[in-house]
């Protein structure tokens, strides 16, 4: 088939390919301004407006200048088969198809079809070929341009500082997490006040403010329930509830014994025991002569024969056994009597 002698047609339908892949140009390019009208909607900061619209603007003019040419040679440039189908397509009866799957015949029976096909051609006007459009690719360029320049102007106003950017956006759509919450308390047992804010309630993770224990007159500050020694404390990265205890414990004052020799020359007397033993009441009686000398009356347990201290280290022993089998829950109590002990030995 020589293309020459169907020029006028052939024209006519590479106009057709031609805005054929120009309209898809259109539809890439429009599609990556709106990709990159997102973009910079979140990138670019205020006050940039012109930095907006230029790089929105060259990526449509680029993607669409890119585009169209590979469109057109890929796609849409026509070929003889497709002008013979377009001609035929006028009244010509496949005769143009026919010549076309004739070409490399040389026989009768093909001059024969070729020379009653260019007969025929003649007849036919280039006119008579109009340019199509697929209705879908209109829908398509007219919607794809329209989000594409929507978006850019989007990114120009948010530039510009009308909108909101999209960091912006994002934040008013999705809402934060709201934070959490924990509370430390500090609490005294008896003997001292906590000088600062006692019970504080801070977000998770935080630190607390500082607070001192103070004790009162006669006291001395001993430890938190925790094991810090330290009266003042703030707590960090606190992550849960928690309370501490300050513990205080009264000062030791020396007496004043006197002089030493007066006290071993003189001798207290001892009153007689009581024989009434109806009248007789075990506290009122003296203690018994082996008792020593530093005895007195709140240095004896319940049963008025037994000196308190000498027992001491038992009753501590059997309280230490007895809070090794506590459970978690009582924790907090055994440290408070180890405390006890501690202080009253």
């Amino acid at each position: 088939m020589n293309l020459k002698q169907f020029q006028g047609h052939l024209r006519r339908l590479v106009i057709e390919g031609i805005l054929k892949a120009l309209f898809l140009g259109v539809v890439t390019g429009a599609g990556a301004a709106f990709i990159s009208g997102i973009v910079t909607w979140f990138a670019v900061g205020k006050g940039f407006v012109g930095l907006s619209l230029g790089i929105n603007l060259g990526v449509f003019f680029a993607v669409t200048l890119i585009s169209t040419p590979l469109y057109y040679f890929l796609r849409f440039r026509p070929d003889e088969k497709q002008i013979a189908h377009r001609m035929d397509r006028l009244g010509l009866e496949e005769r143009m198809i026919t010549m076309v799957e004739l070409r490399d015949e040389q026989s009768y029976i093909a001059e024969l079809q070729r020379e009653d096909a260019l007969c025929e051609v003649k007849k036919v006007s280039p006119k008579q070929l109009k340019i199509r459009f697929p209705r879908k690719l209109l829908i398509a360029m007219a919607v794809a341009f329209f989000f594409g320049a929507a978006m850019t102007v989007v990114s120009a106003l948010s530039a510009a500082g009308y909108i909101y950017s999209g960091y912006e956006t994002m934040d008013a759509i999705i809402p934060e997490e709201p934070p959490v919450y924990v509370s430390v308390t500090y609490e005294v047992m008896d003997g001292g006040i906590i000088d600062g804010e006692f019970s504080q309630v801070i977000e998770s993770g935080k630190s607390t403010a500082e607070v001192l224990a103070v004790a009162d007159d006669g006291y001395q500050f001993v430890m938190w329930s925790d094991g810090n020694t330290d009266p003042a404390r703030a707590d960090y990265n606190v992550t849960s509830d928690l309370v501490y205890y300050a513990f205080f414990a009264p000062i030791n004052e020396s007496d004043n014994p006197g002089d030493p020799a007066e006290d071993e020359d003189a001798e207290e007397p001892q009153p007689a025991p009581s024989t009434d033993d109806e009248n007789s009441n075990p506290e009122d009686d003296p203690p018994p002569q082996d008792i020593p000398q530093n005895y007195s009356q709140n240095n004896m347990i319940i049963n008025g024969e037994t000196q308190y201290k000498p027992e001491l280290p038992q009753y501590r022993e059997d309280a230490d056994a007895d809070m090794s089998d506590s459970t978690e829950e009582d924790e907090m109590a055994d440290e408070i009597i180890k405390l006890y002990y501690t202080l009253i030995n």
